[in-house]
């Protein structure tokens, strides 16, 4: 595996797409969910949309 560093977290839409998965399934525990539930929220925040010229 990568080492892995103290960069901070960007979210990925792969990962995005895991929380989402993960918000829907009966068997996630409500910690996951809510871990899942944060993580979509902060998504967007982090991807800027590049300035097009």
């Amino acid at each position: 595996m990568a080492k892995t560093s103290k960069k901070p977290e960007v979210t990925t839409p792969h990962m995005a797409a895991l929380a989402a998965k993960t918000l829907i399934n009966p068997d996630a525990t409500p910690l996951e969910k809510k871990l899942a539930g944060a993580l979509l929220n902060q998504a967007p925040d982090k991807r800027k949309p590049k300035p097009k010229k």
